[in-house]
């Protein structure tokens, strides 16, 4: 699939003008199905890797055909991949296909079965999931633009894209703050921008604007993560992992290193199965939990929504505000986002389905598979 984006989405180091996603539809001999979705990082692209994704599949495949939904979620064995490439987003798709098969099965909602099945405890309460309103790599009066609208919009918490200049970065947070006013909760995104100076020049500038969260600061996070423990140390702003941390065992070593307050979890970037370890070990060590998205379509956004469910009270804002970024979710059922919130429907798994004359549309090719 490859489905334009209404707006070409950048940070500082990418930029998006397409969503290219594989579409994933587990079936058996019964008639149940699940589904999910592989949406390939910036860099990657469907013309390129698609030989090396249905290798990828049949693969896993191999391992889950005959085991039904449950075992074959639980005994699925991925080939070797690189979490943050396109290997992660594909292993994703494929667990997300056989959990909501499962899930289906189960008649629970996908964060119920992934709770059961994982062992995450679901947190007390309902799930109304508030989500963060993002600001994209604007100058600083258009970032103050966006902004008002996102809070007009019922947005409680904002995230800044910056990694520019320090200046204008700082800048750009001030003109925000000036326009939301100090109830907004601000966090910005930096895309392992910067130099330890320049970092710590911008966190400093950040703390006269009750910024709450900066990731991913340093252009290299250093040597087993000292590096970020030295900035964080000095910083007054809270510092959170993303690029840095895509496995439960880099994760294990931003915790150990005193890192890191927060990590950022994209199961599209890690994997389904790495991402609920990870969000796991994080809620154990003490570390805010953020989930987002990856700008996914219809599969993809619903999953991400499900695992923030998991994500132990107080739940922080959430990146799940996304789907309004590209022309077609190429499926119905995703929950909107109303007044910066979402309520996660209790139907059986994903509780998506596929449109299949919008994936006609945006087709790049036909659909194959793979046969016990």
């Amino acid at each position: 699939m490859a489905v334009p984006f209404r707006t070409t989405v950048t940070n500082a180091r990418a930029a998006y003008r397409v969503r290219e996603s594989v579409l994933i539809v587990v079936e058996t001999g019964g008639g149940q199905h699940g589904i999910g979705e592989a949406s390939l990082p910036a860099g990657a692209s469907i013309a390129a890797h698609g030989p090396a994704i249905d290798a990828f599949m049949a693969a896993a495949a191999e391992s889950a055909i005959g085991r039904g939904a449950g075992a074959g979620f639980a005994h699925l064995r991925l080939p070797s991949f690189i979490p943050g490439e396109w290997s992660a987003a594909t292993a994703c798709g494929v667990e997300t296909a056989l959990a909501d098969l499962a899930a289906r099965a189960a008649g629970l909602p996908l964060y119920r079965w992934l709770a059961g099945a994982s062992g995450v405890p679901l947190p007390n309460g309902d799930q109304e999931i508030e989500a963060n309103g993002l600001v994209d790599l604007l100058d600083p009066a258009a970032a103050a633009a966006t902004a008002i609208n996102l809070v007009r919009d019922g947005f409680r918490t904002l995230k800044l894209k910056v990694g520019t200049d320090p200046e204008v970065s700082a800048a750009t947070v001030a003109a925000v703050r000036a326009a939301v006013g100090p109830a907004v909760e601000l966090r910005c995104d930096a895309n392992r921008s910067w130099s330890p100076d320049e970092a710590r020049a911008f966190l400093a500038r950040c703390a006269d604007h009750a910024v709450a969260l900066c990731e991913e600061p340093l252009a290299d996070p250093g040597a087993g993560y000292k590096a970020m423990a030295t900035l964080r140390t000095a910083s007054p702003v809270a510092l959170a992992v993303d690029e840095s941390a895509r496995t439960a065992e880099a994760l294990e070593l931003v915790i150990a290193s005193f890192a890191a307050d927060a990590v950022v979890i994209k199961p599209m970037a890690s994997g389904l199965g790495e991402a609920l370890a990870m969000l796991t070990r994080a809620g154990a060590a003490g570390l805010t939990t953020v989930v987002t998205t990856t700008f996914d379509l219809a599969p993809g956004t619903a999953l991400a929504m499900h695992l923030a469910a998991l994500v132990a009270s107080p739940r922080p804002a959430c990146g799940l505000a996304t789907a309004d970024l590209v022309e077609d979710l190429l499926g119905h059922g995703v929950p909107d986002v109303r007044q910066g919130t979402l309520r996660l429907s209790e139907a059986p798994g994903l509780a998506v389905e596929l449109d299949h004359e919008a994936i006609e549309r945006y087709a790049t090719g036909p659909w194959e598979g793979t046969a016990a």
